[in-house]
């Protein structure tokens, strides 16, 4: 007789049948996700395209550079004869920088930026021959092996690699003020490994971020272990190319080259910075010196666009705000500053602007209360 099925069985059979379907189901919940998510590199890449987007063109003429160029090479010719105190180290053009300043109709940037960037241009900012570039890295990055192929690679590919300092050193030998004053002065370039590029400008301060040598960003490891390769690659572009920091305002500076260089090096050093800032809305480009005056090679012909004249509709709401719904943004900042929180800078602007806002209680013969004295006091 073959065996009966009991209820055990039966069970048994149902409990081992239902994991069969789970991965099934499984699989399919695996394909929807997919397919909801493919569209998002799309995205990306449409907001990448918008903001290389030229807002305007900028078309600085080559006979313009020139005019300015000799006008500023006269203007320092006569600041030498005039000057009554010769130095006795006269500096040349080949060794005087020119920088170019650049006016914005908006906020070049919507926040803060403090890490610098950099843009390649077709000839070196400094002379080569003479630049010598400091190197920060943190500890114990460089092995004995790494460290012997760099001075090997001194003589040729790294010849303008001076000097390579440390997390540690920066916070021991360079913490003083004067320390790293004298750094700003010995090195001509300041170069940056990637890893650290946050903790650098605590370590530095305004010494260098307040002067045009502010150290670039350039990345010296491949997956997290030195590669000597990367750091010649990244060096020498970083030589070819102009470091800028877009500021939370309307004005910036860049350093495109020296005045004694050939014209026709800072014509091209200038279109492709002109190229970039095509990007921005730009006001106004000057070329200087340090402590010329500003010559103008491009002004835009219109300062604002229609889409920063207000439409009827909007000036009509704009009118209709009440005076007492506009932030008293510079008190409530400077409670936030003594110490205060947000909402007890809040309640307390809230407790004046009631003091001020209610009527004065007067006696019944004419005189004003002493509540209402003690309140102006």
């Amino acid at each position: 007789m073959p065996p009966r099925k009991t209820r055990a069985s039966k069970t048994a059979k149902a409990e081992t049948a239902k994991p069969k379907t789970t991965p099934k189901v499984k699989k399919v919940l695996k394909k929807e996700e997919k397919v909801e998510k493919a569209p998002e590199p799309v995205e990306s890449e449409s907001s990448a395209s918008v903001s290389n987007e030229i807002v305007q063109p900028l078309d600085v003429k080559d006979n313009t550079i020139e005019k300015a160029v000799n006008a500023l090479s006269q203007w320092k010719k006569q600041q030498g004869e005039k000057s009554s105190k010769k130095d006795l180290f006269e500096t040349e053009d080949e060794d005087i920088p020119v920088y170019l300043q650049i006016t914005a109709k908006k906020y070049l940037a919507n926040s803060k930026v403090i890490k610098p960037r950099m843009l390649q241009v077709p000839h070196p900012v400094n002379d080569l021959e003479d630049t010598r570039v400091c190197l920060f890295v943190k500890d114990d990055l460089f092995d004995e092996d790494a460290l012997a192929r760099i001075e090997v690679l001194k003589e040729d590919q790294l010849k303008n690699l001076a000097q390579i300092i440390t997390v540690k050193d920066l916070k021991t030998k360079y913490h003083a003020y004067e320390a790293r004053r004298k750094l700003l002065s010995e090195y001509d370039v300041f170069l940056t490994d990637s890893s650290i590029a946050n903790m650098i400008p605590k370590l530095l301060g305004k010494t260098f971020f307040g002067s045009s040598k502010f150290p670039l960003t350039i990345s010296v490891t491949d997956n997290k272990k030195v590669s000597v390769d990367k750091l010649v690659g990244n060096f020498n572009k970083a030589l070819n190319s102009v470091g800028y920091m877009l500021p939370m305002g309307v004005n910036m500076g860049m350093r495109l080259g020296m005045l004694g260089q050939d014209i026709d090096c800072l014509k091209d050093n200038i279109h492709a910075i002109t190229k970039f800032l095509e990007k921005y809305p730009i006001r106004l480009i000057q070329l200087k010196l340090k402590d010329s005056p500003s010559l103008p090679l491009y002004i835009t012909d219109k300062i604002y666009s229609d889409e920063d004249i207000l439409k009827p509709e909007e000036v009509q709401t704009a009118k209709e705000h009440d005076a007492d719904d506009i932030p008293l943004s510079i008190y409530s900042e400077g409670l936030k500053e003594l110490g205060f929180e947000e909402e007890e800078a809040s309640q307390l602007l809230g407790k004046k602007k009631r003091s001020a806002d209610s009527p004065v209680a007067e006696e019944p013969n004419g005189k004003k209360s002493k509540n209402s004295k003690n309140s102006k006091k």
